[in-house]
């Protein structure tokens, strides 16, 4: 270095650096030396340069070299995660009714000119759409499922449904048949159950990172096949415990990468919530069948002013079993997400009983009305309050949570699987 004084308006300005460096490791250059393949000006751009070196060292708080904030970062990468450690991250949905309608529109008419067999493709569009419009820390979620793996899964579930129906057409003979493909279907729910959350969850991703579930078939069977022929024999009186069994199966095999999903409600907690308007809505069923029977009975020996007090009976025990119906997805949903964590971070919602019943009933009054036209209204509508209930509260480091999410060792036994994969949920 030499023993010439800069200027000391230097030190407050921007340094150049020469374009030629832009792409050099910046670890190799030295001050002592020139760099054998470029030059650096350290001098701001209206002063006289006056070569690479200076006698007064430049001030530690003005580097020259700070990287161009132009440079984007590698387009692999996720965008990084808020500082949010220790506080709360809301979901948001930022679709909207008048973007979905195209899709929804699109997506009817095609299937309706292809007999079904666009359904596949229009399940998928759709799917996609609200995957995509979920934001949770500025990051999107994806849907990566193929229209193909639905569309073969379609096909089987045709041939089955075939098959019971076939009986029917056939011939006396061969009515047994059908008895016997329904009976083949029950004992195989658990397992189709059990594929269409691995199909689903697999083509769910975050941040580049899939999710997965782990549960085992033999579980499946216990909880859809055991729990849910002893539910029926029970009356309904297991049907708590039997939903408790089936959240249960449902996360705690859930997966975001490598970080588990970990469910903390207890059958307790589903008893309390949900013996009120699961009663409800059996006496409101038990009273529907009632009207029925009345009316059926007394249709030949009544006239039709008669026949007409029935109809607001009709109707009031119909909109009670609905808004009992509701009820319960609105008390299911909350029992779900609030006794749910990723890692150590749990999820919360703040979704509200009576709000979630008058979005669904004013949801179907309005598609009543406008013969449909409205549904997709209806969707993004209810959609965006479920999701807009929700929000994580970061326990864990959420840069480190991600880091970890994304070491996935399985990641190419499920994308091999995902070749042979069928959804079979219809």
């Amino acid at each position: 270095m030499t023993d010439d004084k800069q200027n000391p308006s230097a030190t407050s300005s921007s340094s150049a650096v020469d374009p030629m460096l832009s792409d050099a490791p910046l670890s190799h250059i030295s001050l002592d030396k020139p760099h054998p393949e470029a030059v650096i000006d350290l001098t701001p751009p209206q002063m006289q340069p006056t070569g690479p070196f200076s006698s007064t060292p430049p001030d530690p708080s003005a580097s020259p070299f700070t990287p161009s904030a132009s440079c984007p970062p590698p387009a692999q990468m996720p965008p990084a995660l808020p500082e949010t450690l220790g506080q709360v991250s809301r979901f948001q949905f930022i679709g909207n009714a008048s973007d979905y309608f195209g899709i929804w529109f699109v997506n009817v008419l095609l299937t309706i000119i292809t007999l079904s067999l666009y359904a596949p493709w229009a399940k998928v569009r759709r799917l996609r759409y609200f995957y995509t419009h979920t934001v949770l820390a500025k990051s999107r979620f994806e849907f990566t499922g193929q229209a193909k793996n639905i569309f073969l899964g379609r096909l089987l579930a045709l041939a089955v449904y075939g098959l019971i129906s076939s009986g029917n057409f056939v011939g006396e003979s061969f009515k047994w048949v059908g008895g016997v493909g329904v009976i083949a279907i029950y004992l195989l729910m658990p397992w189709l159950l059990r594929s269409t959350y691995r199909f689903m969850s697999r083509n769910s991703v975050y941040r580049n990172t899939r999710f997965r579930f782990t549960g085992g078939v033999g579980e499946a069977f216990w909880v859809y096949l055991g729990l849910g022929f002893l539910t029926l024999l029970s009356l309904g009186f297991l049907l708590p415990y039997f939903l408790y069994r089936h959240k249960r199966y449902q996360f705690d095999h859930l997966q975001l990468g490598q970080v588990q999903f970990h469910y903390e409600a207890t059958a307790g907690m589903f008893y309390r919530g949900l013996w009120f308007p699961m009663v409800m809505l059996g006496v409101m069923y038990v009273a529907l069948i009632a009207t029925v029977i009345s009316i059926a009975v007394g249709a030949s020996g009544m006239t039709a002013a008669a026949l007409l007090v029935f109809v607001p009976i009709f109707l009031a025990v119909f909109v009670g079993m609905a808004f009992f119906f509701w009820a319960i997805s609105a008390q299911l949903f909350r029992l779900s997400w609030n006794h749910v964590r990723v890692g150590n971070s749990p999820f919360r919602s703040d979704l509200r009983m009576g709000r979630y019943v008058w979005i669904a009933f004013s949801n179907y009054m309005v598609r009543a009305m406008t013969l449909g036209i409205f549904t997709p209204w209806a969707a993004v509508r209810m959609h965006k309050y479920r999701i807009e209930s929700l929000s994580i509260f970061w326990q864990d480091d959420p840069e480190q949570l991600m880091t970890d999410a994304q070491i996935d060792p399985a990641a190419f036994g499920e994308e091999l699987s995902d070749l042979f994969g069928f959804d079979l949920s219809l």
